[in-house]
């Protein structure tokens, strides 16, 4: 910025001087259609490929992908989400290519907006809320260009749009550092665990001689019921490396499934269905607390950490080991005989510690890491929805 930009006190806006637009004013909708199957262009860009709340562009398709008719992009246009309006998708192309039907192409009227700030005026609260409150349908709400081209907006003069522009571009800036560091780190570690996974001097043994393995309790109307009821874990509840403790149900557990089903602090759990090997070590997040037959329990029966063992089934996941012993990268079924067959490669006691001591390491820094995004993230957020 120059040292003449004007100054701006976002605290004290002064939106005395701006002007009402409608969106067709703004922006144009682009519905230059394309056939992927005879069209040049290499690029498909999907609702898949978008990240909520994010003006980047890291994933795409490619044509052979989709079948039907797509809309053209050009560079600087902007796929915006119009199916499911409150997931926030909108982001700028940076190349040739063709979208989705369930988007829309947007280009920025200059005369109106700055372009390049046209795409942190779509990710403000005051577009996106607009843009969910106009949906319609229940099952896939989405938006329509002849409601959403009607609606109007409060926009700042041009000679403004500059020095708003630099502010939201230095907190994305800042956001996108954060989350360049954070796959630097996300490397590392799958880097470090190809390295401890991968060591031909290590013995190979069966889990079934680490660990004990035990599955948890059906689930039964009865058991719903009963009056002995505990908090229990159901395959939703583990996520990789962590739990998901929001919607925690109850079940019957008699004084000898209590016994059997008991939860210990770093028993590690494993998803019997879903996502092969999806594991999370349970560090008494909640007690007591019980599990389903949809997760088996692994209890320490050697020095083998379950700490260790968890970043074995994340390396595993990458590595694609389950298919080897299921024939499919996801299965409806990961049993326990499977399981318990399972070789791992299995470290000298003496270095466990400090192999647990450098993956403790390294995800305290991917968790300071995910907070820092959060942060920068919150205060690019908070910029736009003082501007707008």
């Amino acid at each position: 910025m120059s040292n003449d930009s004007p100054k701006i006190d976002l605290n004290n806006l002064d939106k005395s001087g701006w002007k009402t637009y409608r969106f067709d004013e703004i922006c144009q909708s682009i519905s230059e259609r394309i056939d992927p199957t005879t069209t040049d262009l290499d690029t498909y860009i999907g609702l898949e490929h978008l990240d909520s709340e994010s003006i980047h562009i890291r994933r795409t398709g490619k044509p052979s992908d989709v079948k039907g008719q797509k809309l053209r992009f050009y560079p600087g246009d902007v796929i915006f989400g119009k199916r499911r309006a409150y997931q926030r998708k909108a982001a700028v192309a940076t190349m040739h290519g063709f979208c989705s039907a369930h988007a829309m192409v947007l280009r920025a009227n200059p005369e109106v907006i700055d372009p390049q700030l046209f795409p942190f005026f779509l990710h403000s609260d005051t577009f996106m809320d607009r843009a969910v409150d106009i949906s319609v349908g229940s099952l896939s709400p989405t938006i329509n260009w002849k409601t959403l081209s009607k609606q109007k907006y409060p926009l700042p003069p041009k000679e403004e749009q500059k020095t708003l522009f630099a502010l939201l571009h230095a907190a994305d800036n800042l956001v996108q550092a954060n989350l360049s560091a954070l796959r630097k780190v996300d490397l590392l570690t799958q880097s470090y665990r190809s390295e401890v996974f991968t060591r031909s001097e290590w013995p190979e043994i069966k889990l079934k001689n680490l660990f004990s393995v035990q599955l948890g309790k059906m689930l039964s109307p009865k058991a719903k019921l009963g009056i002995n009821s505990f908090p229990y874990l159901a395959n939703a509840n583990v996520q990789w490396d962590s739990f998901d403790l929001s919607k925690l149900s109850e079940m019957d557990f008699s004084e000898k499934d209590q016994k059997k089903y008991s939860l210990q602090y770093g028993d590690l759990l494993i998803c019997e269905g879903g996502d092969v090997g999806r594991s999370a070590v349970w560090k008494n997040e909640r007690s007591p607390c019980f599990y389903q037959k949809a997760l088996h329990r692994l209890r320490p029966l050697t020095e083998m950490s379950s700490e260790v063992m968890l970043q074995f089934m994340l390396w595993g996941k990458s590595a694609g080991i389950f298919t080897g012993h299921t024939g499919h990268s996801t299965i409806a079924h990961l049993t326990a005989s499977t399981l318990k067959e399972l070789t791992v490669p299995v470290p000298p006691p003496s270095e466990i510690p400090r192999i647990e001591k450098q993956f403790a390491s390294l995800k305290s820094i991917t968790y300071k890491s995910d907070e820092t995004i959060e942060n920068s993230r919150v205060l690019q957020k908070s910029l736009s929805n003082q501007i707008f």
